[in-house]
């Protein structure tokens, strides 16, 4: 039975199926030929023993977060408190650009901002959508309207220091992503 692997607890891998999902352990198989399976990854899986048979081929991959088979990076960049970085932003874009990944620069806390202040990110977004980078805010609804979620497609999301793995399917839905009691994004892939 054909699966994504959406969730790693452990050495114990959540595996998405048609009919459910499935908790599965890896073959001793792949520890011997040094293959780790990765959330994002497109597997056959024993579902009565349950165990992961077999690791489709991978069209990419992260090492930070660990997670295969992006379509799309959602980068999630604050322009006030912490301030505007574009060296983190470039780092980032060249990793997920490099990864054959769709990037979509995300800004937040623009009500922050005093009027020259504004200006200057203004500045930073015509130069990142001259380079043709799709650029939103997070107060906005253009990354809903124009980067509406496809069936099958999964995104990650990276907001500033902190990497959560998204699934995303016939809408949105934000798979073991969840916002501690500090405000912080927390990763529990």
């Amino acid at each position: 039975m054909e699966g994504i692997i959406i969730k790693n607890i452990s050495n114990d891998y959540v595996v998405l199926c048609k009919n459910g999902e499935y908790t599965c352990k890896p073959r001793g198989k792949f520890r011997n030929d040094k293959i780790t399976p990765l959330v994002g990854d497109n597997v056959i899986i024993d579902p009565d023993n349950k165990y992961i048979l077999e690791i489709k081929k991978r069209k990419n991959m992260l090492i930070r977060p660990s997670v295969a088979n992006i379509d799309q990076a959602i980068i999630v960049s604050s322009v006030k408190e912490p301030n505007f970085s574009t060296n983190l932003l470039d780092k980032l874009l060249v990793i997920v650009t490099y990864n054959n990944i769709k990037p979509i620069i995300c800004l937040t806390k623009l009500d922050l901002l005093n009027e020259s202040e504004l200006k200057e990110i203004d500045m930073y977004i015509k130069y990142y959508s001259s380079l043709g980078y799709t650029v939103v805010s997070n107060q906005d609804k253009k990354l809903i309207k124009e980067e509406k979620p496809v069936e099958g497609k999964v995104r990650i999301l990276k907001p500033n220091g902190k990497i959560a793995y998204c699934q995303f399917k016939a809408g949105i839905i934000f798979r073991d992503f969840r916002k501690n009691i500090a405000g912080t994004f927390q990763d529990i892939t």
